[in-house]
C-alpha cells in the first residue's frame, strides 16, 4: 500500500493487475504532491499498515515487480516468497552512493536472513536503518 504519486495520464496507461510505476516516475509523470511525498519518502508511509498486518517487515528486501518475482520463481529462487519485503532495506540504504547492484544487495541480505543468528541479523538491520535514515535526511537517491 502506498500513496499514488503518478499523474492521471500515467495512471491511465497502467492497465489491469499489478504493475511497476518506476518507469512513469523516471519519465517525470509525477504529481506535484507526489513529488513532494517522494522527496521526503512519505509515499511509503501507508506501508506501516502492511507491517502491522504482518505482510511486510520494517527491514528487508523490497518487493519485486510481479514479472521479476515470477521470473525468480521460474528459476527456482524462492527467497522473495519465503521472506516478506521490507519498508527499508539494503538497496535504500545505499542510494546516492556507489554500491553493488540491487540484485547483489538483495541476495546478500537474503543470505544473512537465512543463515545468520537473530542477534547478528539485528545488528545488520540496525546498520541498514542508520544508513537509510541518513539517505532520507540528505534526500539522496531518488
Amino acid at each position: 500500500m502506498k500513496f499514488r504519486t503518478i499523474d492521471a495520464d500515467a495512471l491511465g496507461q497502467l492497465g489491469e493487475g499489478p504493475s511497476h510505476i518506476k518507469r512513469f516516475e523516471r519519465a517525470g509523470q509525477v504529481t506535484r504532491v507526489g513529488e513532494w511525498l517522494k522527496n521526503w519518502y512519505l509515499d511509503e508511509l501507508p506501508q506501516i499498515l502492511n507491517i502491522v498486518a504482518g505482510d511486510m517487515f520494517v527491514i528487508g528486501t523490497r518487493p519485486y515487480p510481479l514479472d521479476a518475482y515470477e521470473a525468480e520463481l521460474d528459476m527456482g529462487r524462492t527467497r522473495k516468497y519465503e521472506m516478506p519485503g521490507g519498508l527499508v532495506g539494503p538497496v535504500q540504504s545505499y542510494k546516492g552512493v556507489q554500491s553493488p547492484s540491487e540484485y547483489d544487495l538483495d541476495l546478500e541480505y537474503w543470505e544473512a536472513f537465512a543463515t545468520w543468528s537473530p542477534w547478528s541479523l539485528l545488528k545488520l538491520d540496525g546498520q541498514i536503518l542508520r544508513r537509510s535514515v541518513k539517505v532520507q535526511l540528505a534526500h539522496e537517491g531518488r
